[in-house]
């Protein structure tokens, strides 16, 4: 089926092979037709997962748009989960079990595999808006929330012998303005003279 022009102007064409019936052969056919009626249809450009990755974090890292421990975690991301399990994949073969498959051996806890789904998310989310894809498989991965530890508050006895076994510290009148004052770490620490 002709699907016009690519972003290089060239035109393309594309070809599938294999369909076991000439009714799945129609259906294909006619599923490319409204996707391109639709303007729905995605040209990956026979991009691997891995390299369509590698020239995303590329192109972040030269626009300067990542902060340095984004840039140092998502590179970890990469190296260690997506790369590996997903970068010989082509990227418009990518699915959602695939991503969840990736996720599972991931040997750390749920904040940790929160953190690497967020990754391919953004990634393939700039996939979906270059139109090489259609649906972001990543964004679609059901991940359950993670627990938050319960915060359980000192009593005023464990809190005296803190500020107790602190006063002799560097920092114990900072620990005793916050306690006094409920302020948090970031408010304290950004305390002026004038403030007080």
């Amino acid at each position: 089926a002709d699907t016009g022009r690519g972003p290089d102007g060239k035109r393309r064409q594309q070809r599938k092979a294999g369909f076991p019936t000439k009714k799945a052969a129609a259906e294909a056919l006619t599923e490319l037709l409204n996707a391109l009626s639709k303007g729905e249809y995605a040209y990956d450009q026979r991009q691997t997962v891995g390299e369509f990755l590698m020239g995303w974090i590329d192109g972040k890292v030269g626009d300067g748009a990542l902060r340095p421990t984004t840039e140092r975690s998502q590179l970890q991301h990469l190296r260690d989960h997506l790369i590996p399990q997903l970068g010989h994949l082509r990227l418009g073969e990518l699915r959602v079990g695939h991503v969840q498959a990736m996720l599972r051996t991931v040997k750390a806890g749920p904040s940790t595999v929160q953190r690497v789904r967020a990754t391919p998310r953004s990634a393939l989310s700039d996939a979906v808006d270059a139109q090489l894809i259609t649906i972001n498989p990543a964004a679609k991965v059901k991940l359950p929330a993670p627990s938050r530890p319960k915060v359980r508050p000192w009593e005023p006895d464990e809190l005296g012998q803190f500020l107790d076994h602190a006063a002799g510290d560097r920092l114990g009148v900072l620990y005793e303005v916050m306690t006094a004052t409920g302020l948090r770490r970031g408010e304290a620490c950004g305390l002026r003279w004038s403030d007080v």
